[in-house]
């Protein structure tokens, strides 16, 4: 089960990396309208995926929820903490948009990695 969730998320993420540099659907620095888009977060969001994609077919998938769950809940945290409009370790723009997205991203990842498999499939 941890192993689909992060081969779906590894594909999200390389998904919106690559639309991240699309001129169609980034109108106004907005990924779909709604998301900061920019060349840096679409690496970000590229690396990401080849992460969770790799670890997903090493058999590293809980580890990697676990870490992806934490570092995207300190960076939903951060922006959070930071406004609607908030710059993230000095490089990183992000929206309110973003921080609900990776609050969401942190939880699942966190549910994921944490959760003891028995437990996941009873519920």
């Amino acid at each position: 089960m941890v192993r689909k969730f992060i081969l779906a998320l590894g594909a999200f993420f390389v998904l919106i990396g690559i639309l991240g540099f699309i001129p169609a659907a980034t109108p106004n620095d907005q990924l779909l309208g709604t998301f900061t888009a920019s060349t840096v977060l679409s690496v970000v969001y590229l690396l990401s995926g080849a992460v969770l994609l790799a670890a997903a077919l090493g058999g590293y998938a809980q580890v990697a929820a676990q870490a992806f769950g934490i570092a995207y809940g300190t960076v939903a945290t951060l922006g959070f903490a930071g406004g609607a409009d908030a710059e993230i370790f000095g490089f990183l723009h992000v929206n309110t948009a973003d921080n609900f997205l990776h609050l969401a991203i942190a939880l699942s990842a966190l549910y994921a990695g944490f959760t003891p498999e028995t437990r996941r499939t009873s519920a």
